[in-house]
């Protein structure tokens, strides 16, 4: 039996926290479904799960960094552009 993947809960969960709710739902679906494949001795689907939580989490994390800077520029802009 090989050692049960890490599920990325943690990361899924401050994905949804920061921003994109999308991303982070689906990645949390994804870090529940690696300890259900685990058990189920579905190894190498659980694997898939793992990475899989782990790439949407961090499309969710990049997308609130993206959105946050253009929220800032576009504040910055508007205040500076006060006359």
């Amino acid at each position: 039996m090989p050692l049960k993947p890490d599920s990325n809960m943690a990361l899924a969960i401050l994905s949804t926290v920061l921003c994109c709710v999308p991303t982070g739902i689906y990645a949390i679906i994804l870090s529940n479904r690696v300890d259900t494949l685990y058990y189920e001795g579905k190894y190498k689907e659980a694997e898939y799960a793992a990475e899989d939580s782990k790439k949407w989490s961090i499309i969710g994390l990049v997308l609130a960094f993206i959105i946050y800077l253009i929220i800032f520029i576009i504040y910055s802009i508007a205040i500076f552009s006060i006359d």
